[in-house]
């Protein structure tokens, strides 16, 4: 089943410590990290995320929608909040019956129980970054994996090699 991940952007910045911190100094680094994070995320996991940004205290008269290959980022318009749009959403794929998994990332508790009740899961922010955390150690021990089962012979170029070993066994004593 395809599995969609949406995330309410201010929400989870708010709710995780490294980026809470530093978005009261520069909230478009810490925009700009979350969107690093997350397209890292979904380009390992193969979810499709979309992730909502709040634009409703800006002058901005229409929406707009940034994809960046499997995440999808959306700034509401002015006179539209982030919960306003995910919930919206949420019904629209409920009523389209697209089969779609759907989770929401915030630590919102009415808009976690508006979510439910439209059936799709709740993530807190705080569990959100765990699973993160969760992908990027499971990314790293595969990366560690093959590299164990690939000897330095298949990655390295003969001349390195012999220039290594010329190295290791030291100056040749006359």
């Amino acid at each position: 089943m395809k599995e969609l991940l949406i995330v309410d952007g201010y929400n989870v910045i708010h709710g995780w410590t490294p980026l809470k911190s530093r978005a009261q100094e520069d909230l478009e680094w810490a925009r700009e990290e979350l969107v690093a994070i997350l397209e890292d995320y979904a380009g390992f996991c193969g979810t499709d995320v979309l992730l909502v940004f709040d634009a409703h205290l800006s002058a901005a008269a229409e929406r707009s929608v940034v994809t960046k290959g499997p995440l999808t980022i959306v700034y509401t318009r002015a006179d539209e909040t982030a919960d306003q749009y995910i919930e919206r959403f949420v019904q629209e794929q409920k009523d389209a019956q697209t089969g779609v998994q759907i989770s929401v990332a915030t630590s919102d508790g009415t808009e976690q129980s508006l979510v439910l009740g439209m059936g799709a899961a709740r993530v807190p922010a705080r569990e959100l970054g765990q699973v993160i955390e969760a992908a990027k150690a499971r990314r790293r021990g595969l990366a560690d994996a093959v590299k164990a089962r690939t000897p330095l012979e298949s990655r390295v170029e003969k001349h390195v090699i012999d220039k290594l070993e010329a190295i290791r066994r030291g100056p040749v004593e006359e």
